[in-house]
């Protein structure tokens, strides 16, 4: 009785559970509900939301684009600003250069008229006083001997420290025969610049025909000079002296001194003992020589790629001797014509005018300023290309006689000078240039090979440098083939089947056929394959042996030809090498016969 009591109550308990859990469903259901409503409200918001965002963006990127374009619009207008801003500072700073370059031009040419006026009237006068008209007036009246000196002095009063005044002086008091004046006024004029003096006065006794005199003047210019700093004068009083215009005894000074300078520079350069002096002299000399001979590129190349490491001490000795041929050739060509005797006065005349119009020390550095300015107006304030083109047709202060003496014998168009006077500088050089062409010649010889070694493809000859007949390089050329005859027979000899190999091939061919008998399937299959190649590989190894004896065959003619080819084009080669190294040899004997304008040139000899 009491048990279904308790059952009713646990079921009504169950019930009530039941029905507040349903409650609670439905509670919650509602409250999804409400959360799907919020949501869907807030997502649809969101969305609207997003969709003005998107609208606005949209029209941020138009204005950004804009904002880039405009951008990019100032930058093309700020660059372009940039550049003529630079361009205006650049062009107005250059036209800055150039005003300030024409003010300080303007001022010098103030100073220099204010300083040197009366020196350009005593160079004015001292060409008067030296033209050969003014001597004829004199002697014919038309001109007083006082007028002539009083304008000389007045002209020493003016410009008592410029030394061309008292030479000036010095020459008036010789046309009214005031040999006491005219004495003091050289020795006044030599007291302010020996050199330019002494050579004045040189010219100026050759222009009135007092050659003695004029002889001892230019001797004693010589004597004066520094080889190493000659002056810029040097030159055209070369050519003057040279045309023996200033007299044969002018000439011997200076072909005596320009000896003695020639060998006191050597002593100079190399401080060897007497008996090395040759080599001294090939020291000098040598890259003068080297320039006059022949190049040996793609003339030899067969055999240089035969005879190794000879080819470069062949190479020197027979680059030696056609430099000791090209020198001989080269003077014979350039110095065989025997000069004028006379310039016609046009030398004298070219070197007195230089020596008068050449500026003083003080004067040559405002002249230098004044320069520089010119350029740089000329170049329109670019100092850099005024510079260069300042320093470019600048003259070198300093003329050294032996470079001068080597430009004027092996580059004459680098220097202004005419045939008497580079006659003169071979005959000065001489003493020292012929026993380097002797001692190139001696070095020549002593690289000239008795024989040289040619190997070619494995096999080598030993070829005599003395003259060979035909028929000896024939027989090399035959060696040669028969050695690679004999060679292609002995590869060819060598190639026979392996026997071994053929009869183990064989013998696994035969094992793997019993094999294929008593298996079935994959195993069988295998066996059979195995036994085809097998047999395969044993019969290539017996017919393959006349496909390689023909292949060996046929290289080995193949290059038999190219080797034999390769052979006699190196022989051939080796024959014009040293015929002409013996005949450059030869040639260098008439050097001894030869002296500059001394006649015609030998005849050539064979090979030549």
């Amino acid at each position: 009785m009491h048990e279904p009591a308790h059952l009713e109550g646990q079921l009504g308990e169950l019930s009530s559970t039941v029905t507040e859990l349903g409650d609670e469903v439905a509670r919650l259901r509602a409250a999804r509900d409400r959360h799907d409503e919020n949501l869907g409200q807030e997502l649809t918001s969101m969305h609207a939301a997003i969709s003005q965002l998107a609208g606005k963006v949209a029209d941020f990127s138009a204005i950004l684009s804009q904002t880039q374009a405009a951008i990019g619009a100032v930058r093309t207008t700020t660059d372009a600003t940039h550049r003529a801003l630079n361009s205006f500072v650049e062009r107005y700073g250059r036209d800055q250069i150039v005003a300030n370059a024409q003010a300080e031009l303007s001022r010098l040419t103030t100073e220099w008229v204010a300083r040197f006026a009366e020196r350009r009237r005593i160079r004015a006068l001292a060409r008067g006083l030296a033209h050969a008209l003014t001597e004829d007036a004199v002697t014919r009246g038309l001109v007083d001997t006082s007028t002539i000196e009083a304008c000389s002095q007045e002209q020493l009063l003016l410009e008592p420290t410029f030394w061309l005044a008292p030479a000036v002086v010095a020459v008036a008091a010789g046309y009214s025969r005031d040999t006491d004046r005219a004495a003091r006024a050289r020795g006044h004029a030599l007291t302010l610049d020996q050199a330019k003096a002494t050579l004045f006065f040189a010219l100026t006794c050759s222009r009135q025909k007092r050659q003695n005199e004029a002889a001892r003047w230019m001797d004693r210019y010589l004597s004066g000079l520094d080889p190493s700093d000659l002056g810029q004068e040097f030159s055209v009083v070369l050519d003057a002296v040279a045309g023996a215009e200033l007299g044969i005894e002018a000439l011997t000074y200076a072909r005596q001194a320009m000896t003695r300078w020639d060998r006191e520079g050597n002593a100079r350069l190399f401080t060897l003992s007497p008996s090395d002096s040759a080599l001294a002299h090939l020291t000098r000399w040598q890259p003068w020589m080297l320039d006059q001979g022949a190049e040996s590129s793609g003339r030899f190349d067969a055999l240089r790629k035969l005879c190794g490491t000879q080819w470069a001490e062949a190479e020197q000795g027979w680059q030696t001797a056609t430099a000791v041929k090209g020198t001989l050739d080269y003077l014979q060509d350039e110095y065989s014509d025997s000069p004028p005797t006379t310039n016609g006065g046009r030398g004298m005349d070219i070197a007195l005018n230089h020596l008068i119009s050449q500026l003083d020390p003080d004067e040559s550095r405002m002249h230098e300023q004044m320069g520089g300015l010119h350029a740089i107006i000329e170049h329109q304030g670019d100092t850099e290309a005024a510079t260069a083109a300042f320093k470019a047709a600048k003259e070198p202060e300093k003329v050294d006689f032996q470079a001068l003496l080597e430009r004027a014998i092996f580059e004459p168009r680098a220097v202004h000078l005419g045939y008497p006077a580079r006659l003169l500088a071979l005959h000065s050089a001489m003493p020292t240039l012929r026993p380097a062409v002797t001692a190139l010649k001696e070095q020549s010889e002593s690289l000239l090979p008795e024989h040289l070694t040619l190997t070619v493809d494995g096999w080598s000859c030993q070829v005599p440098t003395a003259p060979t007949t035909p028929e000896s390089r024939q027989q090399a050329v035959s060696d040669l083939r028969r050695h690679l005859e004999r060679r292609t027979t002995a590869a060819i000899g060598s190639v026979a089947p392996i026997w071994p190999r053929v009869f183990t091939y064989f013998i696994m061919a035969a094992a793997c056929a019993v094999l294929a008998l008593f298996f079935d399937g994959v195993a069988g299959s295998l066996a059979k394959v195995l036994t085809v190649l097998l047999l395969a590989y044993a019969a290539w190894g017996v017919a393959h042996v006349p496909f390689r004896q023909h292949q060996l065959r046929e290289n080995g003619a193949r290059r038999r030809t190219e080797s034999t080819a390769e052979l006699k084009k190196a022989l051939g080669q080796h024959t014009r090498l040293f015929q002409q190294w013996r005949a450059s040899l030869t040639a260098a004997t008439h050097w001894d016969d030869w002296s500059p304008a001394a006649g015609e040139r030998p005849n050539p000899q064979p090979g030549e």
